[in-house]
């Protein structure tokens, strides 16, 4: 029995070894054939990969990234002549109301687009503001609903330094530049006090301007130190109104130059200068206004725009000596707004001049170098119309015409028989402007 036993166990334990090298020699065939498949299966994965990659680099567009140029900094500055209140202006019911009231909105209608389209509009607000007893030529005296027309319809900054600033004497003085400011808008010229600055700086969507006004006097007068319109001034408010005398024009150019110097150390990059000058209803420059300019190239300012003649006078531009600087000039931009239509100029033959304006529009850029340069000029004929008087009344409406768009302007106003008026007054404005507008555009841009 013990032996059939250890027989059993004996073939037991055989039986086992030999499954187990059977199991082994199974292990050691299959091993090879997983590794196998394991490795096709991993190059056909990679080429299939690669291969995908190679479809989408034949058949997926690339994708751009977009970057956002950069904007070069720009800056618009428009300005605009005379803005005379004659008595019509002053009388008409078209602005006069019952309450004794005045509303000058309605003359601004169609220029009113061109004032908003700009960063910074200038324009010379000529006549002092009175609190009654309105009065037309020859001294000025106008409610301030005109300045609170010029701010409602996008005027910025009024010239104060020009021939009528005086015309009521301290009191009117004092009350324009109030109406002035509180109609939000600023004035240069003026001063309130001698602790303001000659001259006004202005940061215009990133670019530092400075601007000189000034207007001429006409000499000492009833123990006065200078008299302005032939009015003497109170000796106290004479440092408070930039003027120049032609006598004197040393004066001018000394103050200008001082001006220029504190500008630069205040890190002004572009000088503009309005001077009131010349002799009225001339077309063109006379010697004074032409050595004066010239003299302000000299100096350094980079535009010059007059007025007071009330018509326009050519454009220009000036080269200092030593070549290196360029000034453009426009020694006047006419009227922007007054009674001076044809008929009522008192001369052998009237010429129509005096209804024709120009608002001249300076477009300036900085580079990334911080190099500001005057790449854009922009010449925009005005003319004034004025309706012709109704029957009974004699109350004229007047309008402010931008003529840089004659069809379009036309079909607004829905007055065709204005066509020949503007046609004429075109005309007018680019015998005097057309060959100086050409020289400037021709040379832009000026740095």
């Amino acid at each position: 029995m013990e032996k059939t036993t250890d027989k059993l166990r004996r073939r037991r334990r055989h039986k086992r070894r030999r499954f187990i090298k059977r199991l082994l020699r199974l292990f050691i065939l299959i091993i090879p054939i997983v590794v196998l498949i394991l490795l096709a299966s991993w190059i056909i994965k990679k080429n299939k990969t690669e291969k995908y990659k190679e479809d989408s680099v034949e058949t997926l567009a690339p994708i751009e990234i977009q970057k956002d140029e950069p904007k070069p900094i720009t800056a618009s500055i428009l300005t605009g002549g005379d803005i005379i209140m004659h008595d019509p202006l002053l009388t008409s019911n078209h602005y006069k109301k019952d309450d004794g009231s005045y509303d000058y909105n309605s003359i601004f209608k169609y220029i009113k687009g061109h004032y908003e389209n700009v960063d910074l509009t200038i324009l010379n607000l000529e006549s002092t503001i009175s609190d009654g007893n309105y009065k037309g030529y020859p001294r000025f005296r106008a409610p301030a609903a005109i300045a609170t027309a010029l701010s409602q319809n996008g005027a910025d900054i009024c010239q104060l330094a020009n021939n009528h600033i005086y015309d009521n004497y301290d009191a009117g003085f004092n009350m324009t530049i109030h109406a002035v400011e509180s109609n939000g808008m600023q004035y240069m010229g003026v001063r309130k006090s001698i602790s303001e600055k000659t001259y006004m700086i202005q940061e215009v969507s990133g670019i530092k301007i400075g601007f000189f006004n000034y207007v001429f006097d006409t000499g000492a007068k009833e123990g006065k130190d200078i008299s302005i319109n032939s009015i003497p001034v109170n000796n106290a408010t004479v440092p408070l109104i930039n003027t120049f005398n032609y006598g004197n024009t040393q004066k001018l150019y000394d103050e200008i130059q001082k001006g220029l110097q504190e500008m630069k150390e205040a890190g002004v990059e572009y000088t503009i200068a309005y001077i009131h000058w010349g002799v009225e209803y001339k077309t063109t420059e006379n010697t004074r206004q032409h050595k004066i300019a010239q003299e302000l190239c000299e100096l350094g300012i980079d535009a010059l725009i007059g007025g007071h003649p009330h018509v326009i006078q050519p454009v220009d531009l000036l080269t200092n000596t030593a070549g290196d600087h360029r000034m453009l000039c426009v020694y006047s931009l006419g009227n922007h707004l007054s009674n001076q239509y044809k008929e009522r100029m008192v001369t052998t033959k009237p010429t129509g001049h005096t209804e024709d304006g120009l608002l001249v529009k300076l477009v300036l850029e900085k580079s990334d170098d911080g190099t500001v340069s005057l790449t854009e000029v922009d010449f925009i004929p005005t003319w004034v119309y004025r309706t012709p008087n109704e029957p009974d009344e004699g109350n004229p409406e007047f309008y402010i015409m931008p003529l840089d768009n004659p069809d379009k302007l036309l079909k607004e106003v829905d007055l065709p028989e204005l066509s020949k008026d503007i046609a004429e007054s075109l005309q007018r404005t680019n015998e005097i402007i057309g060959a100086g507008v050409e020289k400037v555009k021709d040379a832009l841009p000026l740095r």
